[in-house]
């Protein structure tokens, strides 16, 4: 199987044109805020799957969106545990306040 780099361009060339999208939309922006007043709101150590279930944000986006408010410093991870939902070890995080 040989790798073409004009297929990778255009997976990459898209998913800047997206990416581009989302920032113009003030999407990212709409769900970095939600996701961080949720984190303050409810107070507590919670995982990415608990985050994108009880925001309906996908979880791809959450992880993203946790590793900016991380660069922010606005948030932390607190601990290292076991998921209750999948039983997988996994990241805990909580607001810097």
């Amino acid at each position: 199987m040989r790798k073409n780099n004009r297929i990778f361009k255009g997976v990459s060339e898209t998913s800047r044109l997206s990416y581009r999208e989302l920032l113009a939309s003030g999407q990212k922006i709409r769900e970095t805020e939600y996701v961080y007043s949720l984190l303050k709101e409810l107070n507590r150590p919670m995982n990415s799957r608990e985050i994108s279930l009880r925001s309906g944000i996908e979880r791809s986006s959450i992880t993203r969106i946790l590793y900016d408010l991380i660069d922010s410093d606005l948030i932390k991870v607190c601990n290292v545990g076991k998921c209750h939902i999948t039983n997988r070890t996994v990241k805990f995080y909580v607001c810097n306040d």
